[in-house]
């Protein structure tokens, strides 16, 4: 995922997030980003696919389990390359506030869909004590720091809607932003998706 941009892949045409799982917490090292809050939230995606499992590393395109990703990049730009239009449209506007980061979010033609929002950082870094990465350097970049939805649009398709997003505790305003995606309301795959980097406080 650090790798995107040196690839070619804007968040243009590639919108990252990293859920930090806690589940393999138990072996010694606590990874400071992992919530329950993602653990649960990939069970249950696991479960709308009728997966009987989860597993890390583990990529979903698009909301759907992709392990084409152990290809590189070229696997990715083919995916990307096959991916259908559609027609929603998702209009995304943040700044800084004194609560963390206020965004507002404009849904059209969202359909049966439903809106999250995610708070995400890059720049981010660790360094492994224990398991099977002890002694490792890892870099971590789209982590999620905080997710609020789903929220559904109107019988018309549209949504308007402002959220407060809190910054985590240490958290660089300067290095996060914000991502918005509509997902479909039936299966989970995700129809569309926009974000909104911050660059010295300014949104960009």
């Amino acid at each position: 995922m650090s790798g995107l941009a040196g690839a070619g892949f804007s968040r243009r045409n590639v919108i990252p997030l990293a859920f930090h799982v806690d589940y393999w917490d138990y072996i010694g090292w606590q990874d400071r980003f992992a919530k329950p809050a993602w653990s649960q939230r990939q069970r249950d995606r696991a479960g709308q696919v009728g997966a009987g499992f989860v597993y890390t590393p583990q990529l979903l395109l698009s909301g759907r389990d992709w392990q084409a990703w152990r290809g590189g990049y070229a696997q990715l730009r083919a995916a990307l390359t096959a991916q259908p239009a559609t027609a929603a449209k998702i209009e995304l506007r943040w700044q800084p506030s004194a609560q963390g980061v206020t965004a507002v979010v404009n849904v059209e033609q969202g359909g049966a869909g439903v809106l999250h929002l995610a708070l995400y950082e890059d720049g981010l870094s660790s360094q492994v004590a224990a398991g099977e990465n002890r002694g490792v350097h890892l870099r971590h970049d789209a982590v999620v720091r905080q997710l609020a939805g789903p929220f559904n649009p109107g019988s018309d398709g549209r949504l308007q809607r402002t959220v407060v997003l809190a910054l985590a505790p240490g958290q660089d305003v300067q290095r996060s932003g914000v991502a918005a995606w509509l997902e479909d309301g039936g299966n989970g795959r995700v129809v569309q998706a926009v974000a909104a980097d911050c660059v010295a406080g300014k949104v960009q």
